[in-house]
């Protein structure tokens, strides 16, 4: 969630700066990537303080670039899936609580949890993958703000847990039975029987169905409806700091024409991307 004061750019051998404007709206972004040229061979700083000498080609800040859109675009999603909204899913029978735990997910993008895990390790680091997988907060507008709805302050007869895995893998009964035939009624749960040739009714057939994994979403977790934060528009500046790390600042609500010293502290995020095994991947999620 880190959030920090002010983010510098970065100078290469062609003394260029990355900064990135991105337009969020739902899910997908809008990305304009603009590149201005500065006149200075000072070294750049991060929010920390820290100097940063490296010297990236014009090519490196371009992939840096690049890469940072695409990662920032995908952290969007993961904070709506796993934060503010969560995946859409459907209720028990009778508005009962489910017996496993999980309610069955309704998503025509994620359909199994083997596909929601590969998206998030496309994204992040293995620790920092394996962390929003296994261990987010049950209720992330309370981990924020210590807001109403802590798990501290749950007074539901169980307990909210403070940590949690959001999704999991659920087993449910799906029905196999194909279209109706000819002597198959197309009223659900009404079974024609079949006449044979000697005019005998042969006894209706058991209903078929079989045990499937999907993807499941756990009942404890609460959303933070009322998380704000203007993600709508945002700018990025980006500092290489070696060839295989490079700083994120992250502007909210800032477009191209926003100074960006007018930002507000809180709208300032800052986070790091660094390639492993030739692919790039955020040290952790950012909200």
């Amino acid at each position: 969630m880190s959030e920090k004061k002010n983010g510098s750019s970065k100078k290469g051998a062609s003394t260029l700066i990355a900064t990135i404007i991105v337009a969020a709206a739902a899910v997908a972004a809008i990305i304009v990537l603009v590149l201005m040229t500065r006149k200075t061979d000072s070294p750049q700083r991060l929010p920390d303080g820290t100097e940063v000498t490296f010297k990236p080609s014009a090519e490196f800040v371009n992939e840096c670039g690049a890469n940072a859109q695409a990662l920032m675009d995908d952290n969007y999603k993961v904070v709506r899936m796993f934060v503010s909204e969560g995946l859409p899913h459907l209720d028990e029978p009778y508005g009962n609580a489910p017996e496993d735990g999980l309610y069955t997910v309704s998503s025509d993008e994620y359909k199994t949890y083997a596909e929601l895990e590969t998206f998030i390790k496309s994204v992040y680091t293995a620790e920092e993958a394996e962390r929003i997988l296994t261990r987010m907060p049950s209720d992330p507008g309370a981990s924020v703000d210590g807001g109403a709805g802590s798990a501290s302050t749950d007074t539901s007869e169980v307990s909210r847990p403070e940590f949690i895995a959001i999704y999991g893998v659920r087993e449910i009964y799906a029905d196999t039975s194909s279209e109706p035939g000819p002597t198959e009624s197309k009223v659900p749960g009404v079974v024609v029987p079949e006449s044979s040739e000697s005019g005998e009714v042969s006894k209706p057939s058991e209903p078929s169905s079989v045990k499937r994994k999907v993807l499941g979403i756990n009942e404890y977790f609460k959303p933070y409806t009322a998380y704000n934060k203007p993600w709508g528009s945002i700018s990025i500046k980006i500092v290489p700091m070696n060839e295989d790390e490079c700083h994120i600042t992250v502007y909210l609500g800032a477009d191209k024409d926003v100074d960006l010293s007018s930002v507000e502290d809180t709208d300032i995020l800052n986070t790091k991307m660094v390639r492993v095994d030739g692919e790039w991947r955020l040290t952790e999620l950012i909200y």
